[in-house]
């Protein structure tokens, strides 16, 4: 697939990624022949609890996981390609694309992170981080520690600086 192509996600705290009207992202399909794909992943709110939970705390890699599916669908099935495939997250969807930028950059041509919360063991300390703990887990205990030092995207920079990272 030849076509530029946004894949949106979000991925936590129960919220549902719902269709909506947009003006830009009209401009991006009328204008650059662009595709948009929102992954409704595990984490967010769209199929209920469970799929919610499944995306908690030390489940959080399911929402890495599903992302990454849905950026090698895209490219299997020819929608896209790597390099024209932009991923695209604010917030905890900025966790979302970050954490996935570092597992895969060979999957994304680059990268919209707005927001993101980059620092999962220290995003607790400031502003209002430590209302995140019913989501991600608390850095200050052992357990939590462990499942999210190992994707915290600012603790995972690729050390390998002779691979390619996408553009952000």
């Amino acid at each position: 697939g030849e076509n530029p192509t946004i894949l949106f996600g979000y991925g936590g705290f129960d919220i549902s990624i719902l269709p909506y009207y947009s003006a830009s992202r009209l401009v991006w399909l009328d204008n650059f022949n662009g595709i948009l794909a929102v992954a409704n992943i595990r984490g967010g709110g769209e199929y209920g609890s469970t799929w919610h939970e499944q995306g908690m705390r030390g489940s959080k890699q399911n929402v890495f996981d599903d992302f990454i599916a849905a950026g090698e669908y895209l490219v299997n099935e020819k929608y896209t390609k790597s390099e024209k495939l932009i991923i695209q997250g604010g917030s905890n969807g900025g966790l979302l694309v970050a954490a996935c930028a570092n597992q895969r950059p060979d999957l994304f041509g680059a990268i919209l992170c707005q927001v993101g919360v980059l620092d999962m063991l220290r995003f607790h300390k400031s502003t209002i981080g430590h209302a995140w703990i019913s989501d991600y887990g608390d850095p200050d205990q052992e357990e939590s520690f462990k499942y999210l030092v190992a994707y915290s995207p600012l603790q995972n920079i690729p050390a390998d600086l002779d691979k390619e990272y996408p553009a952000t």
